[in-house]
């Protein structure tokens, strides 16, 4: 399902939604929230770049330390899905057999709703909508805080 202009709209300014371009900070109400840690941050954009995907704990704990990983990485994990789980809504954040997983609607995060604006304005000028088109991309630059992931250390997130 596609949104239209005002489920784009909607989707910045209730609820909580996940933002991974510009600093990585979740958005509730409309609002702008932080959050405090650099591998916080790192697990956030992790899970977030594609919801409802199950990442496992080795590809997250490589993901988020990279080269340097702790001595007790799934503890270390844990501790970091602790920390994130207060920041999302109850229920966002699953672990499972396969892992864990972000279970929030793809609109919720702005990569992917940038990703579903560019997909429908492209439709959009392919059919003619030119200025329907353009107020699409409209949204999704507005979507935009700075460099993605600014916040986070170097490396392939």
């Amino acid at each position: 399902m596609q949104p239209n202009s005002t489920d784009l709209a909607a989707a910045a300014t209730t609820g909580v939604t996940v933002s991974l371009l510009g600093e990585v900070a979740t958005r509730r109400d409309g609002r702008l929230v932080p959050l405090p840690g650099l591998r916080a941050r790192t697990l956030l954009a992790a899970l977030a770049r594609e919801p409802g995907r199950p990442r496992s704990a080795a590809t997250l704990i490589d993901e988020v330390w990279g080269e340097d990983p702790p001595r007790a990485p799934l503890g270390a994990l844990h501790t970091q899905i602790s920390r994130l789980r207060p920041a999302l809504p109850d229920g966002a954040l699953e672990s499972g057999t396969a892992g864990y997983r972000l279970v929030l609607d793809r609109t919720d995060v702005d990569l992917t709703l940038v990703r579903i604006c560019a997909q429908r304005a492209q439709h959009q000028h392919t059919t003619g909508e030119h200025r329907t088109a353009l107020a699409t991309i409209a949204q999704a630059r507005a979507a935009w805080r700075g460099e993605p992931g600014s916040d986070l250390a170097d490396g392939d997130l």
